[in-house]
């Protein structure tokens, strides 16, 4: 996907404006409540047509969260859910910020409350940083068989990300080089996304 394929976005909340790339012909939902501000992005489905691909970001007050904490507090939340993997939090720096990722990969049956529902193994990234009193969390999920292909446009989106609507130069910077690998080639050079009511799964996890 070439640079020409991504339009820069952005979400403002509580008086700070973040921006970033993402794909153009991805939806886009956008959710803006008292406690928080949301951009939800919809990609290709997978093969069986019950997942769609997605990268969201979540700003919400930090409430004197550090970025650490909130990371291994999502790892706990899932971990007590239900059955999964998880790896991290590794740390990087993001928009020259600190920043903690994590990886989840779990199985969930889908299509959702369907009597055929098969078991599918889904695979989700997350960041999260602290930005003054903004604690903004940014996710990747996708079918564990599309995860690899299209974990790019999350790349895209982490080095892309700045404050006040000045888009950053400097490229993501991990610090454990041998404990995050990471699979920045996309394979697919097409894809159709489509509207059904499976994109909920995706979107209820975020």
């Amino acid at each position: 996907m070439t640079q020409n394929n991504y339009r820069l976005r952005e979400v403002t909340f509580l008086s700070q404006t973040v921006a970033f790339r993402s794909p153009a012909a991805w939806k886009v939902r956008e959710a803006t409540r008292d406690n928080e501000a949301e951009i939800h992005l919809l990609g290709p489905r997978n093969q069986a047509n019950t997942y769609s691909t997605s990268a969201a970001i979540r700003l919400a007050p930090a409430q004197g969260q550090t970025a650490q904490a909130a990371a291994n507090e999502l790892l706990a939340t899932y971990r007590a859910a239900f059955p999964c993997e998880t790896k991290g939090p590794t740390p990087l720096t993001v928009a020259g910020v600190r920043a903690y990722r994590v990886e989840i990969a779990y199985v969930m049956p889908l299509p959702l409350n369907n009597v055929l529902a098969q078991p599918t193994p889904l695979r989700e990234s997350v960041v999260l940083l602290r930005h003054g009193d903004l604690l903004i969390e940014l996710r990747y999920a996708a079918a564990e068989e599309m995860y690899a292909a299209w974990l790019a446009v999350f790349e895209t989106l982490l080095h892309s990300l700045s404050f006040s609507g000045k888009e950053a130069s400097a490229a993501v910077a991990l610090e454990m080089t041998d404990a995050f690998p990471l699979a920045l080639r996309e394979t697919r050079s097409s894809y159709h996304i489509e509207e059904d009511e499976n994109d909920d799964a995706s979107a209820e996890r975020q």
